[in-house]
């Protein structure tokens, strides 16, 4: 089964989560003409992949609460942001591909989710800024995403 899948258009490439009857659950990554060109394995327990502006990166989040990107080039995800006391969720590229912001709640609480952002630095790639939004809702992503 599907449950999810972000398409990058210039690159033609597809990412999409796969649910098997038997648990497994993985991120296939696939070109347009159907060919599997990686994935990310069930290790990860990866949710909700969204590809960079550039289609070079895929993020994603784990249910277990971590948020990783999975660079093509190196075939391998990467930790991006981990902290024990929160949970990280959907995430969302700028425009530009330098930062990513994402939803997070608390790990013990139940609260609603806020908004955190990562910025990446240009010359190492490396998370360079961390910060959150006061707002709470889905509209900070979609401003964010369409650079408002």
């Amino acid at each position: 089964m599907l449950s999810n899948f972000d398409l990058h258009v210039k690159s033609g490439r597809l990412a999409v989560r796969r649910m098997e009857p038997d648990g497994r659950e993985w991120i296939e990554l696939r070109n347009l003409a159907g060919q599997v060109i990686g994935e990310v394995s069930n290790n990860f327990l990866p949710q909700a992949p969204r590809w960079s502006p550039d289609g070079s990166k895929l993020a994603f989040a784990g249910n277990d609460g971590i948020l990783y990107t999975y660079d093509l080039q190196s075939d391998a995800p990467q930790i991006v942001f981990h902290d024990p006391s929160l949970e990280a969720g959907f995430c969302e590229w700028s425009r530009d591909g330098t930062r990513l912001t994402f939803s997070a709640r608390g790990s013990q609480t139940a609260q609603p989710p806020g908004h955190l952002l990562l910025e990446f630095g240009r010359e190492t790639g490396g998370v360079v800024a961390r910060s959150g939004f006061g707002d709470r809702n889905l509209s900070a992503m979609v401003a964010f995403k369409a650079g408002i």
